[in-house]
């Protein structure tokens, strides 16, 4: 009797460590899967600075971007610039192999020289940037009439909020 309890304690016990470790991969993908479409695309970042902006006066954008890093004049049209770079840190995979051999036999003649081979997985840190530039037009009356995002999603993100 006591013996087939344990059984039966053991088998739930390995149902519910299963079912566990399913709950855990299935959140864990869920949030890589939802931070990854949280970000804005640079189409979904320029519709909602249009969207924002357009028809309103350029200081509004001002006040919110800061001062623009450039100012060009385009057919009549005002083109104020931004720039932002957003740098991530993820960690990359490297491995080294070393070669070599173990023992002298001049210094020790009753030892063979033994070749080994050793190989180390480590991650390193590694910085990337990303780049987007924001373009703002304006009519003679310096409303917005147009605005346009070109670059990465992860820099672009920064003008969609």
């Amino acid at each position: 009797m006591r013996r087939s309890l344990i059984l039966v304690v053991r088998q739930l016990m390995e149902i519910f460590m299963k079912r566990l470790a399913l709950v855990i991969a299935t959140l864990t993908l869920t949030s890589c899967v939802s931070m990854e479409s949280s970000i804005p695309t640079p189409e979904q970042a320029t519709s909602t600075v249009r969207n924002r902006f357009i028809g309103r006066p350029i200081g509004e954008a001002v006040m919110v971007y800061g001062m623009p890093d450039g100012q060009t004049e385009i057919q009549g049209h005002k083109v104020y610039i931004w720039h932002r770079i957003n740098t991530i840190t993820h960690n990359k995979k490297e491995t080294v192999t070393t070669r070599g051999s173990i023992g002298d036999p001049a210094q020790y003649p009753y030892l063979k020289s033994v070749p080994y081979v050793q190989s180390s997985t480590y991650n390193r840190p590694e910085t990337v940037g990303y780049e987007c530039v924001l373009s703002i037009g304006t009519d003679q009356n310096g409303i917005i009439d147009g605005a346009a995002l070109n670059g990465k999603m992860y820099a672009c993100q920064l003008f969609a909020k």
